[in-house]
């Protein structure tokens, strides 16, 4: 949907490989906390932003 992203390398979790993907990056915090809002209200996820 437009959103720049890409694979996070896997962890084990309880037997299974579990694969992350982040969103970004973005400028400054501002910008990511808009993204993050975006992502809630329109593709109903549960984002969090963190630092790199």
């Amino acid at each position: 949907k437009g959103y720049p992203a890409f694979v996070v390398p896997p962890v084990l979790e309880a037997s299974t490989m579990v694969y992350g993907v982040r969103v970004g990056p973005y400028a400054d915090r501002a910008e990511a906390d808009m993204v993050r809002r975006r992502l809630e209200a329109e593709e109903r996820l549960t984002p969090r932003v963190v630092q790199q």
